[in-house]
């Protein structure tokens, strides 16, 4: 037996929202998507997309999420933007924050990544997270032109916090760790932001299941199956992986993690148990919030990258990242962008932008691609036998649900 199938082995009882279990074990298999499925994929919704003009730039902005939460202030923002949707997963079963779900959170997505790069070629992906990652800033040219020349680089969120173990002494013992350490907060990776050019997030994407399926076998239950224990497993280990460079985003230029941490009495590590095996483990001081501003018009968010309030260089992600703490999305420094991103502001056309869902499962039946507004996305969400239009519940057009 696969050591993915080992995730079946707690498989729920039958019901109606849930998928049969041979899909479900289709949906966690590491294949790759045939070339039939792909050709009859893009016959099916490539007109449907009209990713062309600037669009076609990226981002692309990929997410697993199994349901969407409401607001979805991830494609609100993204659509805000100008930044193309992708969706993979939705209907399928959801987890619990101590399941260790890495085989569910790169199977799909690596099949989704490959539909993108059939449908417009290799461009820059962003893999994130689905309920607290927002698009916070248009893309600038100095960004949009680093996406042009990663190549084979993969970049991955900068976080304070080793999570759900203290791996901290690794990166103390690893050149590009210990340089980090000494001089920002922002050292460990954290996968809620992975950004890459297609073809190597597809490949990326491998690897880090194979990292998870490694971590099944670990005599620590906080590591098994957990996603971000075994992209600590894959950094660790990267030189095993010679066709990647694997790259954390210490400055935040990219994507800021919203995470706070405290040292230990004296600067020294900190070390906090969460729950059983888990434990937060925190190797400086880091507070993100001190160091954001927000233009009065909510259109541009700023971070200064140094420890210093007053010095370092400011930066402008394109996503902030509100990891395990959605709530410090609501800080008072946020409140202009969020006011310009309420449904009363935005405009009836924004919903209208075209989702592509990949191995969706929605009205009982398996879908391996297809595409839905965002306004009938929400609308579904609240309402999955009909009910108010989108117009109604999110301020949207009524899109066109026969595609979903």
């Amino acid at each position: 037996m696969a050591r993915w199938a080992l995730l079946l082995s707690s498989w729920p009882r039958a019901a109606a929202s849930r998928p049969p279990k041979d899909v479900f074990d289709a949906h966690l298999s590491p294949s790759s998507l045939t070339q039939p499925v792909i050709d009859q994929c893009v016959r099916d919704v490539s007109g449907a997309l009209a990713w062309g003009g600037r669009a076609a730039q990226g981002p692309f902005v990929l997410t697993y999420a199994t349901e969407i939460p409401q607001p979805w202030m991830l494609g609100r923002t993204a659509a805000l933007h100008g930044l193309p949707l992708v969706v993979a997963g939705l209907g399928m079963p959801g987890w619990n924050w101590w399941e260790g779900v890495v085989i569910q959170k790169t199977a799909s997505p690596r099949r989704a990544a490959q539909l993108v790069q059939s449908l417009v070629g290799d461009v820059p992906l962003a893999l994130v997270d689905s309920g607290d990652v927002l698009v916070v800033n248009r893309p600038s040219g100095t960004q949009r032109r680093g996406l042009d020349r990663m190549g084979r680089t993969v970049l991955v969120g900068g976080e304070c916090n080793s999570w759900p173990i203290c791996y901290l002494p690794w990166y103390e013992a690893d050149a590009d760790g210990r340089r980090c350490l000494e001089a920002r907060g922002a050292c460990m990776p954290n996968g809620g932001v992975t950004i890459a050019r297609s073809s190597t997030l597809i490949d990326f994407l491998r690897a880090w299941r194979v990292a998870g399926e490694a971590t099944l076998a670990s005599s620590n239950a906080a590591e098994r199956g957990n996603d971000q224990s075994a992209l600590h497993h894959l950094y660790a280990n990267r030189s095993k992986f010679p066709s990647l460079t694997i790259h954390v985003d210490w400055a935040s230029r990219f994507s800021l993690q919203l995470w706070t941490c405290k040292g230990g009495a004296k600067g020294g590590p900190l070390r906090r148990p969460r729950g059983g095996p888990f434990e937060y483990c925190h190797h400086a001081t880091h507070e993100p919030l001190r160091r954001v501003a927000v233009s009065a018009d909510g259109t541009e968010v700023a971070f200064n990258e140094s420890r210093e309030a007053r010095g370092g260089r400011a930066q402008h992600p394109i996503f902030i990242h509100s990891n395990g703490y959605h709530f410090r999305l609501k800080d008072p420094v946020f409140a202009p962008m969020l006011a310009r991103q309420d449904e009363r502001q935005l405009p009836t056309q924004l919903f209208d932008q075209p989702v592509l869902l990949v191995e969706s499962y929605l009205e009982g039946k398996f879908r391996p691609c297809s595409v839905c507004s965002l306004g009938w996305l929400s609308n579904q969400t609240r309402y999955p036998r009909g009910g108010e239009s989108p117009r109604t519940v999110s301020g949207g057009a009524t899109g066109s649900p026969s595609l979903c």
